[in-house]
């Protein structure tokens, strides 16, 4: 009996997640990507494009309820304000790092 694939949401489709984060997870058995979510909508769809299925979006907080897992991988002045509303969301993250900008902003 197999496990169900981890849903699974990139946040941020620039560079860093076309030519690491996608190639990795579209390469694994176990995940299946379901979302991207991006200010701009374009890059979202640009990489929504190899996914059949998933959607694109320009809110994060759009993916909630249909992914197990998010990986945050915006710019590192948004890592703390994403995080900690996907958190209190109920998602698991996979965040670049630094995961904020200090410990205070990590206590969230």
């Amino acid at each position: 009996m197999s496990q169900p694939k981890l849903r699974v949401g990139i946040v941020g489709c620039g560079a860093v997640t076309e030519r690491y984060h996608l190639p990795a997870l579209l390469a694994s058995p176990d995940v299946e990507v379901v979302g991207f979510a991006d200010v701009a909508l374009p890059r979202a769809r640009a990489l929504a494009e190899h996914r059949p299925g998933a959607v694109a979006v320009t809110s994060h907080m759009d993916l909630v309820g249909n992914i197990d897992v998010a990986i945050v991988a915006v710019p590192n002045a948004w890592h703390e304000s994403i995080a900690v509303e996907l958190l209190h969301a109920g998602v698991h993250i996979l965040v670049e790092k630094p995961m904020a900008r200090t410990a205070a902003e990590c206590a969230g």
